[in-house]
């Protein structure tokens, strides 16, 4: 009965998908992404062979079709030495590799393996706890042992401003569509945005220089640049951009996504 519906939750799509009755437009959401994340001002995570071994723990297939069943784009898998272009968000050379994951927790003096805790929101808990399920099993067979907190969304994002959150997984959205941009909001100084906590003197000073800069070949350069430490030092793990999915009676027409996550409702008439 109604017009439309925005944001329902993934698992409910596929059924709607074969109602008569209604029509799904999925588009991902190109100015967000799902991420990863780790506090790398605390031990172990301020160790970057740490980070990179759980980056090539990670059962990102599985999180990706368990989570959202697949309906999204992923941020993971890329084949890429050097980023191809300069867009952000974009695939990073993420895989799987357990073996790989041993030797740097091995190389970061940590072959025994560690204990720590995993937060998830509650709000976020249809997606989150799939996720969170993969990711306990995943790391303990490299020797983390992981603990799953499932928290009250308030409790979740005050611990997650205050940087008290070790290990976590949650969703970002930036409302301009430009690399230094989120470089600057998400990698950046001592404020809310910042999740991983991380402090990196090179990706300060190119997504200061960046900002202002009006040559397009140098500003290219400088968010290849940030993309690649990004990739290397991992602060936090891209998973992927979910889809935004619109359900609308089948008489419905004129419907348009807006990269804000939000419907163009002046365009939206009956048949």
């Amino acid at each position: 009965d109604a017009d439309l519906a925005i944001d329902l939750a993934a698992s409910d799509i596929p059924t709607m998908e074969k109602a008569a009755r209604v029509r799904v437009v999925s588009v991902p959401q190109n100015n967000g992404f799902t991420h990863i994340t780790v506090n790398t001002q605390v031990a172990p995570f301020d160790n970057v062979k740490v980070r990179q071994a759980i980056a090539a723990a990670l059962p990102y297939e599985d999180m990706f079709k368990a989570a959202l069943f697949g309906r999204g784009a992923r941020l993971f898998g890329a084949d890429w030495t050097a980023p191809p272009d300069s867009s952000f968000p974009q695939a990073i050379p993420n895989r799987t590799d357990p073996a790989r994951a041993k030797q740097l927790l091995a190389e970061a003096g940590l072959a025994g393996g560690f204990s720590t805790t995993f937060a998830i929101s509650a709000g976020q808990a249809a997606t989150a706890e799939p996720v969170a399920a993969l990711v306990k099993e995943a790391l303990g067979r490299i020797g983390i042992d992981v603990t799953i907190q499932k928290k009250p969304d308030s409790e979740f994002n005050t611990m997650e401003a205050e940087k008290k959150l070790p290990f976590y997984i949650d969703g970002a959205t930036a409302w301009l569509p430009a690399t230094d941009y989120y470089f600057r909001l998400y990698f950046t100084r001592d404020q809310r945005w910042n999740f991983a906590n991380w402090k990196n003197t090179d990706i300060e000073q190119l997504s200061s220089d960046a900002r202002f800069e009006t040559d397009p070949a140098k500003y290219d350069e400088a968010c290849r640049k940030m993309i690649a430490v990004l990739a290397d030092q991992v602060p936090l793990v891209m998973l992927w951009q979910p889809n935004h999915d619109a359900v609308m009676a089948a008489n419905m027409d004129g419907y348009t996504y807006q990269f804000y996550r939000q419907a163009d409702f002046r365009d939206l008439k009956r048949a």
